[in-house]
């Protein structure tokens, strides 16, 4: 399986992959995150650096990522990307629907107000 995580050089991110990591050694790592100063690049099996949360182009490398990388689960850390995707229409198309990890809109209204 293939699993993409946002926010990479994030502490809850560098979190993430360490157990995914321990729980699924097989499977492949691939992070993003709007820079590329932390140790990322080690924890991943592939890294790269995005545009923030709130360019108009950060949806379309996204949707990039995961149809180059084959990814089957993608996992959006940070506070401004679960923002911007609870928030987008993204969520209604079938594209994401079955590969993003995500809390529900109304949900996510409330933990970030």
């Amino acid at each position: 399986m293939n699993f993409l995580i946002t926010g990479a050089g994030s502490d809850i991110g560098l979190a993430l992959a360490r157990i995914i990591r321990e729980e699924y050694p097989e499977d492949k790592l691939i992070g993003i995150d709007i820079t590329n100063d932390s140790p990322a690049e080690l924890v991943f099996d592939s890294f790269s650096v995005v545009p923030k949360a709130y360019d108009k182009e950060y949806i379309t490398v996204v949707k990039d990522l995961i149809l180059t990388e084959h990814i089957d689960i993608f996992v959006p850390v940070s506070e401004a990307e679960i923002r911007v995707l609870s928030d987008s229409e993204i969520l209604e198309d079938e594209f994401f629907e079955k590969k993003i990890i995500i809390l529900d809109k109304s949900i996510v209204d409330i933990c970030l107000d």
